[in-house]
Parts: C-alpha cells; structure tokens; sequence
C-alpha cells in the first residue's frame, strides 16, 4: 500500500515539475518523503527531484541539501552529483561544484565533457565581470555600454569623493579604475570578442 502511495505521489510531483509548477512539485516530493521515510534508495530520487525544483524557485541552498541527502542515501547517485555542481555554481561553490563533477566522472566516465565545461566556466566565473562591473547585460548594445560607462564613471570619479575618508577615496579610485578597465574591453569590437569567448 504505501508503494503505491509513493508511485502515485512520485507521478503527480513529476507531472508538476513537468508543467513548471515548480512550488507545487517541491509540496508534492515533500509529501513523498513522508510515505516511506526509511526507505533511503527511493527516497534520495525524491530528494533529487526535489532539489531540481528548488533550483528553479532559486532556494539554491536547499537544494544543495536534498542533493546532500540524495547523495548520502545513494553514494553512486551520479544525477545527484551533477545537480549539485550546477546548483553549487549557482553558489559560486566553484571547487566544490568541480569536486562534485569529478566525483561523477568517477562513477561514469561519459561525464567527462561536463568536467571541461565546468572549468571552462569555473575560469571565466573567477576573472573580472566587466559585463558586472558596468552593470549591463552580455548583450548589451555598444550605446548601453557607453550609457552605462558614462554613469559608473560619473558617480566613482574621484573628484566627486575629495570630502570623504581615506578609505573611501581609495574604493572610489578603485571602482573609477575597474570601470575604465571594464569599458576599454567592452567598447572595443576585438577585444570585447577575445574576452567573450575565453
């Protein structure tokens, strides 16, 4: 009987989750888990899926628990590893994301791509964000870039700090410097390629 009730349960949860009703699939997995609370190897899939749903409520540090739960009652969840790393990049948890692909590589070798891709990322995710530090999108037109400059710029100058403390001059002229950086790359065609791709 509660097989059953688990399957049944299991099936709307997916079926929500399917849909993109992603608050009324994480319910339903939280109802699964209740069925069969002993039950570790189905119930690490529930806290699996769950966490896939909490990915997409962005309750990243939940779902980085169900998929440490998933992974504790099922040491060969490869799916629960993979999960985690994304959900710990979304954390910026870089090493931890790359342990965890690593740890997947192990268990199934077909994961080795997943592995370049992430350090490819891991690399981009720790060299400046000049898309950031302007605060514009990757697509941003170059009129946007230029708007954005011309604001940054504006309120970071160091003229317009000359009253403050030490401190703050100095982040000021720090942030001035970083935004000039930014808008020499992005404004420029080539440059802006080169920092695009890598």
């Amino acid at each position: 009987k509660a097989a059953r009730k688990f399957e049944k349960l299991k099936a709307e949860a997916n079926e929500l989750f399917k849909t993109r009703k992603y608050e009324e699939a994480e319910e339903k997995y939280s109802e699964v888990l209740l069925v069969d609370p002993a039950n570790k190897k189905l119930n690490s899939v529930i806290y699996n899926n769950r966490a896939a749903a909490r990915k997409e409520l962005k309750k990243y540090e939940e779902a980085e628990q169900d998929c440490t739960r998933a992974i504790e009652a099922d040491e060969y969840f490869t799916k629960a590893f993979l999960r985690r790393s994304r959900i710990r990049e979304e954390l910026e948890k870089w090493d931890d994301a790359v342990s965890d692909v690593k740890s997947a590589v192990e268990l199934d070798q077909s994961n080795e791509d997943e592995l370049r891709s992430l350090n490819r990322r891991v690399k981009m995710a720790k060299r400046k964000n000049f898309y950031k530090i302007l605060g514009v999108s990757r697509d941003a037109s170059d009129r946007e870039i230029k708007k954005a400059y011309h604001l940054s710029a504006k309120e970071w100058h160091p003229d317009k700090w000359n009253s403050s403390s030490e401190e703050e001059k100095e982040t000021a002229e720090a942030k001035f410097k970083e935004i000039g950086e930014a808008f020499a790359i992005l404004s420029d065609p080539n440059k802006r390629r080169k920092y695009d791709t890598g």
